[in-house]
């Protein structure tokens, strides 16, 4: 039983770990490729702005997915079915890489020093949607069952192939 509950804490430990890394450096790389300066400001408050925001996302989708963790028939279904972890991820950095060609950009009216500029911006609604499905998918990502699926999947084309 206490086994049982310590993979339990490790499994949650290590799935807000790696969402959490995980967005906070698509935070990092976003705001890198969108700022002209990188100066002091710069250097210390989008980290801090990255935290939060990464938090916040995380704890969003953890209140969104607990229906995964907490009714068991569906725990068990998203745990039967690890490839959708996969696709989600995958959907996801697609999105998120998309939202960054010159199609899909979206053109934004910016005021500096008293003079109208026009920015082109990644389109909000591929970086919400990529941000928030990588981020979901990587915190019900459930490690030692994708390691069973995975040595299934491959025994079986073992056998198949004899």
């Amino acid at each position: 039983m206490l086994k049982q509950k310590t993979i339990n804490a490790l499994t949650i430990l290590f799935q807000v770990a790696i969402a959490f890394v995980a967005t906070f450096f698509i935070y990092i790389i976003f705001a890198l490729l969108q700022e002209d300066k990188f100066g002091f400001p710069f250097l210390v408050i989008m980290p801090i702005m990255a935290f939060v925001i990464s938090l916040l996302i995380v704890i969003a989708c953890a209140i969104i997915g607990l229906p995964i963790r907490l009714v068991p028939v569906i725990k068990r279904w998203w745990i039967r079915r690890p490839i959708i972890v996969f696709v989600g991820a995958t959907i996801g950095v697609i999105l998120l890489v998309l939202s960054y060609f010159p199609d899909f950009k979206e053109n934004v009216n910016i005021v500096i020093k008293n003079v109208n500029k026009t920015k082109q911006i990644p389109n909000q609604d591929m970086v919400l949607a990529g941000w928030f499905l990588t981020t979901f998918s990587l915190l019900h990502f459930y490690p030692e069952n994708m390691l069973r699926w995975i040595s299934k999947k491959i025994n079986s084309l073992n056998v198949n192939s004899k």
